[in-house]
């Protein structure tokens, strides 16, 4: 039984994007512009509605358990228990061009109120998708209802979508788990890495945090990967190692690399900064100006599929090699592929 976890988001942007990656219509602003923006349509509300309501969906697909996540804008509910669903999108566009909202958008609130609906025993659901200019505040609002068998109907058929490719990627990763339970810790043990060892597991096991402080050469790396890696078997979660310097990501994929050569079988990626990865020598990520943005999103599931048969260890020359190949962006790739790793390690 495959045991997947995945936002809302994240499944339906797979999914569904298309086209080219173009940052003309996002801004460097816009994270931090869309949190407020958010938060203004939220304090317009009124008693009674909730904001930032977490909602989730559980379900078995033949072979795969999936679990689903996602967090609701804004939740209303009138004195005749109608359901109503909001979702706020800011947008740069002028706000009264707006004809419909964006399909990838409106199903996105679909899901919502179909899990909404699924966990409360809902018939009937309203959805409204909120859009907002962050510097101007003006919004448009698109309102729409729908029965719950016909929305659950779309939404199954969007993840069975999801869950062939991922049945696909499962299939190249099948001896991760048979790799990481025959695993030995490669050398002998140096003073207190057995102590590291079992420390890590069962912080890991309580869920509970740990601070190590261990000077350079005592085998910190390694004592943390290991015992991290057999928590991990069986299980539907990543390792993210993060570090400040190049010299400690190249540390901890030479860990990853001793291990495999000791028969670990799992998909690790480096992640490295946008500016150093670009291929150009001027980031400007849209299809007039970057070759690697164009069409990008129209061939990204492939190349994932190729890249992960091919590669246990994926670096960044690995990625450079399949960006230049296929003209795509190689920090993009390391991102979209990294849904798919076991370890990722990456800046912090």
């Amino acid at each position: 039984m495959i045991r997947h976890s995945i936002s809302v988001r994240n499944l339906i942007e797979f999914v569904y994007s298309a086209g080219d990656i173009d940052n003309r219509y996002t801004s460097v602003l816009r994270a931090k512009d869309g949190i407020v923006a958010h938060q203004y349509v939220q304090k317009g509300y009124g008693a009674g509605a909730k904001a930032e309501v977490s909602v989730s969906y559980t379900d078995v697909f033949d072979d795969v358990e999936l679990i689903l996540s996602g967090r609701i804008d804004g939740l209303f509910i009138d004195t005749d228990n109608k359901v109503t669903i909001d979702e706020i999108k800011s947008t740069s566009k002028d706000i009264i061009e707006l004809e419909a909202p964006a399909d990838i958008h409106l199903l996105q609130v679909k899901f919502y109120a179909f899990m909404y609906a699924y966990e409360n025993s809902v018939e009937q659901i309203s959805v409204m998708i909120t859009y907002i200019n962050p510097l101007d505040k003006t919004t448009k609002i698109f309102n729409f209802t729908y029965d719950i068998p016909k929305l659950q109907k779309e939404v199954i058929d969007v993840i069975l979508l999801y869950l062939d490719y991922l049945r696909k990627i499962n299939f190249i990763k099948q001896n991760k788990d048979e790799s990481i339970n025959n695993l030995s810790f490669p050398f002998t043990f140096r003073k207190g890495q057995r102590n590291i060892v079992k420390n890590v597991y069962k912080t890991l096991t309580e869920n509970k945090n740990l601070f190590l402080h261990a000077p350079t050469g005592s085998g910190k790396t390694l004592s943390v990967l290991f015992p991290s890696l057999k928590y991990i078997a069986g299980k539907d979660v990543k390792i993210f190692y993060l570090s400040s310097k190049g010299t400690q990501k190249n540390a901890a994929a030479e860990a990853v690399s001793i291990l495999a050569n000791n028969g670990l079988c799992v998909k690790t990626v480096i992640i490295d900064a946008k500016e150093k990865v670009c291929p150009n020598d001027k980031v400007s990520c849209n299809p007039e100006d970057c070759e690697y943005a164009r069409g990008y999103y129209d061939k990204i599931k492939e190349i994932i599929y190729k890249l992960l048969q091919s590669n246990d260890m994926i670096t960044r020359e690995v990625l450079a090699a399949y960006a230049e190949e296929h003209k795509v962006c190689p920090f993009e790739l390391s991102l979209d592929i990294s849904l798919f790793c076991d370890i990722i390690i990456c800046d912090y």
